[in-house]
This record gives C-alpha cells, sequence and structure tokens, in this order.
C-alpha cells in the first residue's frame, strides 16, 4: 500500500476522481471552516466571551477531526522525519507540530480562564493575567503560524478549487 508523502497527505490534485464530493474537496472545507472559525474566535472583542468560548471549542474538535483525516500522514512522516524527505514535506509536518502545540496551549489556556465553557460542565477555571497574557501570545503567533500554513499549502488549494470548478460546469 502506497501511502502518500506529500505535504497535503492524500495523493496529487490531479490524480483525484472527477466527482463533486471528493475527499480533497471535503478536507477544503473543513480547512476553510477551521480557517474562518479560528478568525471569528480571534475576535472575541467582536463575538463575546461566550461566542468566543464556545467558537473555540468547536474550532479545536474541527482541529482533531483535520488531525484523523491526516494521522497516516502524520504517522508516516513522523517514522521518516529524519530520513531522506522532500524539503517541503519535513517544513509542512513541522509547521503542523508547531500549530498542534500552539493550538493546544491556546484551548488550554483559553479553557482555564473559561466563563462560559467550563461553568457549563460544572467546573470553574483559574482566571488570572498571566494566563490572559499567555493565552494571548499563543493567539497572535498562531496567525503567523496559519498564514505559513496556508502558503505552504496554496497549490493544493488552488488545485482542488480549479478542480471543482471543471467538474461543476
Amino acid at each position: 500500500m502506497d501511502i502518500p508523502t506529500n505535504i497535503s497527505g492524500t495523493e496529487s490534485v490531479k490524480a483525484a476522481a472527477p466527482k463533486i464530493w471528493t475527499l480533497n474537496y471535503m478536507k477544503l472545507l473543513l480547512d476553510a471552516a477551521i480557517f474562518f472559525g479560528f478568525w471569528i474566535a480571534y475576535n472575541a472583542h467582536a463575538t463575546g466571551r461566550t461566542i468566543h468560548e464556545w467558537f473555540g471549542m468547536a474550532f479545536a474538535a474541527a482541529l482533531l477531526v483535520h488531525l484523523v483525516i491526516g494521522w497516516r500522514w502524520v504517522v508516516n512522516i513522523a517514522m521518516r522525519l529524519f530520513e531522506k524527505l522532500p524539503n517541503m514535506t519535513r517544513l509542512g509536518f513541522l509547521l503542523n507540530a508547531a500549530l498542534l502545540i500552539d493550538f493546544g496551549m491556546i484551548t488550554y489556556t483559553g479553557l482555564a480562564m473559561s466563563h462560559a465553557v467550563l461553568p457549563a460542565l460544572g467546573l470553574t477555571g483559574t482566571a488570572g493575567r498571566e494566563m490572559r497574557h499567555t493565552h494571548e501570545l499563543y493567539s497572535n503567533l498562531a496567525i503567523a503560524l496559519v498564514l505559513a500554513h496556508v502558503a505552504l499549502h496554496w497549490k493544493w488549494i488552488v488545485g482542488v478549487v480549479r478542480r471543482r470548478i471543471d467538474v461543476v460546469k
């Protein structure tokens, strides 16, 4: 069985079946939802604390789905990280690892100071000034990491969109 080593974790867009609901298209929709969910959650002052917290939890759940979908790629690259791999594949893996750590910290610090999610579960957080600063630091770092992630996958994104447009015509 061939295990893909390209950065998107799937075969090339050109090799995908000309169906409307391809795996690549569904992954792109999930990625777009994650991107816009992050953007909405990032603007806490615009949404209010409660919506910010619940969007953050939905965002974390969507990231877990994203990770599960790409798990085979993650394991394959992790086992071969120090062997010969294309530089973009290695860069993609390291960037994804940084994103995982960063979003893990955003989720942890967000839950630790929660005023809506934890109380809904009968728990209380430990809100503190340092925790808020840490949450903001990781959130700001996420902007740069997400932009780098989108840039790294831009060719794949454009390819999936073009293929989708061709199929719908």
